[in-house]
């Protein structure tokens, strides 16, 4: 991650760019991108993942991300938290002096407003992003702004990626996440689904799973080509434990053919390298 992140400030820099937006991928507390100097940082919403490295509660979780505010900062933005995690990271910025803005307790405000993104969660973003642009471009015409969320595109998130079948596609790799894409599928009036998951062994695969299933008319297990990852078929065999049956299968495309059959919406959940797989398949008309 560090080798990544040098990388970016060099072509950052080589292109002579006004602004630079850098993610910590795993918290921030021990994240080598985190060590880029920033004067300011956003703190989105904050639940149970990457467990094994960053702690078994979200609090735990909370104060290993806190770091990203290492006293520079001109402002910290933060998503709306349960109390707990807010206090983490509200002490975290009162041992700085650094100012933090919380999500429903400002005074901003930004009305119609549309974004070409499904889910109340991505208008959520969207207002904790415009609250930092608003600061760190010192105002902005609302107009403008308007036009150029009209354009916004983010593949594999909650993308329908086909009219007929109906396919929608989202980078979901944790139980957490399942809800955003429920409620879409609620709003959209899908009661059931043929369910196409592809996490690794080494993931939350049975917590999304456990979360769709009520949703899902089908669940088809399947895996990344990206020898990386580690996907094998005792998922099915641990899925069976919690009473859930599920098929296994070696590609995406085997599992959108299988999925097609039981003539319902298709929902593909999985890890990124699964969704640039799907992707591309959609780019060659294949699906």
């Amino acid at each position: 991650m560090g080798i990544q992140a040098d990388l970016a400030l060099t072509y950052f820099r080589a292109n002579h760019t006004d602004f630079n937006v850098f993610e910590c991928g795993k918290g921030a507390k021990y994240d080598d991108v985190n060590n880029v100097v920033h004067e300011y940082a956003v703190i989105n919403s904050i639940f149970l993942e990457h467990t094994r490295e960053l702690g078994s509660t979200v609090e735990a979780i909370a104060e290993d991300k806190s770091h990203v505010i290492t006293g520079g900062q001109k402002c910290v933005y933060t998503a709306a938290q349960k109390p707990s995690v807010l206090k983490v990271i509200e002490d975290r910025a009162a041992e700085f002096g650094t100012p933090l803005k919380v999500y429903g307790r400002e005074n901003a405000v930004f009305r119609d407003i549309s974004i070409p993104l499904m889910g109340e969660h991505q208008a959520r973003n969207c207002a904790l992003a415009m609250a930092l642009s608003l600061d760190v471009l010192g105002g902005f015409r609302t107009e403008d702004v308007k036009q150029r969320l009209l354009a916004l595109n983010w593949p594999g998130r909650i993308e329908v990626i086909h009219e007929k079948p109906f396919m929608m596609l989202d980078a979901c790799i944790n139980a957490a996440s399942c809800g955003n894409v429920k409620d879409v599928m609620r709003h959209l009036n899908i009661e059931k689904a043929a369910v196409i998951i592809g996490i690794p062994d080494d993931k939350d695969y049975a917590g999304v799973i456990r979360e769709m299933n009520p949703a899902a008319e089908r669940i088809i297990l399947t895996k990344s080509q990206n020898p990386h990852y580690i996907f094998t078929d005792a998922q099915c065999k641990k899925m069976l434990e919690y009473g859930i049956a599920t098929v296994f299968t070696d590609s995406v495309s085997e599992a959108i053919e299988q999925a097609k059959t039981t003539g319902k919406p298709i929902i593909i959940l999985g890890t990124t390298s699964l969704v640039s797989e799907v992707k591309q398949l959609q780019l060659s008309d294949r699906l």
